[in-house]
């Protein structure tokens, strides 16, 4: 009786244990989601530009129904930032709270998932993974319709694991409206919604419901790619048989899976700089974790057949493998890296009941507290030295429209031009380019203000007649050199880094007639 007793206090101590470092290897996770976040990154003219659209929305415009890329806006982003714009009118935090929300609700549904339908110990890896996977703390902070993506698709996970047809094939709908790459989930839910079919008992209607929701999701698929406008340029049917007949394309797809799980292309394309030396360390750990759910994978399927876990796994490996035919491995690259977002959701899911299955006989112990601590670690440490690091300190190898300061940059010229128009009276304000002009329309909408982005609009600035011109440019740029050797404009005001250098200057000068 005591010796049992004693097994239930360890038992308790351990869970207890357990508990307390999921919560604060979680509490990082949402920390580093929420951090400085309306300056790091600096905004992106893609990010204020639905930032524009919602303002157009919120006014009862409703003319503009395609991104700059062509595509229809998805529905969530500039949906909910036209509510914020209720509460904080112009505010470039309004941008980035959407994704924030996405991504915590991600990790909920990843935790639900895990906990109702496999164990409580999937539910702690799952949240564990979808908190901590760099991805999912970049996009968080990155506010476009491509953050959207892990949510929608976990969403459909839940309501396929439910056995809910119509629900999963709206939700996959929806998710294809959010962005087109989200095609590329369809086997994932469609294997795992026949898991759960088969699984309820009733196998006559196993084949007429899969084969309903295929349906469907092949109707969704074909007016999504009959609307966006670069959904097309990914179906070669030669460049598919060409990766089919070459093993080299497979392995470097499998290579480039395992960095994009590990942040490499993220840390390039938003801060600059990845892992560096330790990159072949990183491929010996991400080439590691892919053959340990190939294992997993071939040995849920052999003794259970498609089971839930099964049907997970078999999603996975398909949705990977249409991804590696269809698009190739380079989209898996930076700055492209947008494009393979859709892949991170079921990764994540994968890999936590991966973990689960190499855990199993230490579930609820202190090897399972060690596995936590050490992932969540990892990829906390990578998260914070490669990508918030640099960004807090200007490193100048990122893109020029992610540099900031104390304050984002943008947003600091936008608010000098503001008081500037209402001491003096309202200027011309040209943008050099996409990255500034939109940051600016956004921030200095009902204010007056007559904007040009000069890049767009080359001609436009010299038609103007009259009154004053500012011209706002990114420091060190080309604009910025010409208009400090023409010698008939003046520099009105800079906007500096944390380490004193310059990122935004506004020059003042007359427009010429």
């Amino acid at each position: 009786m005591k010796r049992r007793e004693g097994a239930e206090d360890r038992t308790k101590t351990h869970t207890a244990l357990l508990c307390l470092i999921l919560a604060l290897v979680v509490a990082a996770g949402v920390l580093l989601r929420v951090m400085w976040l309306d300056r790091l990154t600096g905004i992106n003219g893609d990010e204020a530009w639905y930032g524009a659209l919602a303002q157009r929305w919120a006014a009862g415009d409703l003319t503009l129904w395609r991104t700059p890329s062509g595509n229809f806006p998805g529905p969530l982003q500039p949906t909910m930032v036209m509510l914020g714009q209720f509460i904080l009118p112009g505010e470039f935090l309004v941008l980035r709270i959407p994704t924030v929300l996405s991504s915590l609700i991600a990790m909920a549904l990843a935790w639900r998932i895990g906990k109702q339908h496999f164990d409580v110990a999937s539910g702690r890896l799952a949240l564990l993974v979808m908190a901590v996977i760099p991805a999912n703390i970049a996009y968080a902070r990155f506010g476009w319709d491509p953050s959207h993506s892990g949510m929608m698709i976990l969403v459909g996970v839940s309501l396929a694991l439910a056995r809910r047809l119509t629900l999963t094939s709206l939700t996959f709908a929806l998710a294809l409206w959010t962005h087109p790459t989200n095609v590329f989930a369809a086997p994932f839910l469609l294997l795992i919604f026949a898991a759960a079919e088969r699984l309820s008992g009733d196998l006559r209607l196993l084949a007429p419901r899969v084969a309903v929701l295929t349906l469907l999701m092949s109707l969704f698929t074909l007016a999504m790619m009959t609307t966006a406008s670069q959904a097309g340029k990914f179906v070669e049917p030669e460049a598919i048989l060409g990766r089919l007949a070459s093993p080299d394309e497979l392995l470097t797809f499998v290579l480039l899976l395992g960095r994009l799980m590990a942040g490499e292309p993220w840390f390039i394309a938003l801060a600059g700089s990845g892992y560096g030396v330790l990159m072949p360390l990183i491929d010996t750990i991400g080439l590691a974790a892919i053959a340990g759910m190939l294992w997993f994978t071939v040995r849920t399927v052999s003794r259970g057949g498609l089971s839930l876990s099964g049907g997970v796994m078999l999603g996975w490996l398909a949705t990977v493998l249409s991804y590696a035919l269809v698009a190739g491995h380079s989209p898996l690259n930076a700055p492209t890296e947008r494009y393979a977002f859709v892949l991170i959701a079921p990764t994540a899911l994968a890999l936590a009941l991966t973990l689960r299955a190499v855990v199993a006989s230490a579930v609820g112990t202190w090897r399972e507290a060690v596995l936590i601590t050490a992932t969540g670690a990892a990829f906390l440490v990578a998260t914070i030295a490669l990508y918030l690091v640099p960004l807090a300190t200007r490193d100048l190898r990122m893109h020029v429209a992610f540099r900031t300061g104390p304050v984002e940059p943008k947003q600091a010229a936008a608010r000098w031009i503001g008081a500037d128009a209402r001491r003096r009276g309202p200027a011309l304000v040209v943008a050099e380019n996409w990255w500034l002009y939109w940051p600016l329309a956004y921030r200095l909408a009902g204010q007056g203000t007559t904007m040009i982005d000069v890049q767009a609009q080359p001609h436009a600035a010299a038609r103007a007649v009259g009154g004053r011109r500012l011209d706002v440019v990114f420091a060190g740029s080309r604009s910025d050199a010409q208009l400090r050797a023409r010698g008939t404009a003046r520099l009105a005001w800079t906007s500096r880094g944390s380490d004193g250098r310059a990122i935004v200057r506004v020059w003042e000068s007359g427009i010429k007639s």
